[in-house]
């Protein structure tokens, strides 16, 4: 015999359901894992997860985590899903290395204006100076 299903509060489905049963599922149960994280609003979040990680995954590491880390992890495990599907081969490890390339093009970029501004500010000194002396020969 199956358990009686109870639904939440709201009576609505979360975005993991939606996402899971479509129309056929209107209610979440009470104690449905993904409703806190996935809100009705947002099945794409959980479509991710489910392309990269299956449902049952998702359901276990969430099931073995404390409560106070879950939010984390969903929204890490979003994170990477989300990096995995727009880059199949590196992830999230191809998007840290073009953050880090952008990140080291813009330094170099910095120093370079730090080395013209320093170039210029000494050229600014030696024409004002080259000034004094003319006006003091002038005068």
């Amino acid at each position: 015999m199956e358990p009686r299903k109870q639904t939440r509060s709201g009576g609505c489905a979360c975005g993991a359901c939606k996402c899971l049963y479509g129309k056929r599922k209107w209610e979440c149960k009470v104690d449905c894992i993904f409703a806190p994280y996935f809100p009705a609003e947002d099945t794409l979040k959980f479509s991710n997860l489910l392309k990269v990680f299956g449902y049952r995954n998702v359901r276990k590491m969430l099931q073995n985590l404390p409560e106070s880390s879950r939010e984390d992890a969903v929204t890490s495990l979003c994170f990477e899903a989300e990096a995995r599907i727009k880059d199949p081969v590196y992830g999230c490890s191809g998007e840290l290395y073009r953050t880090q390339k952008s990140m080291s093009e813009l330094m170099q970029r910095l120093e370079m204006i730090g080395i013209l501004q320093d170039i210029f500010g000494r050229r600014r000194i030696a024409s004002e100076r080259m000034r004094v002396r003319v006006l003091r020969h002038t005068s």
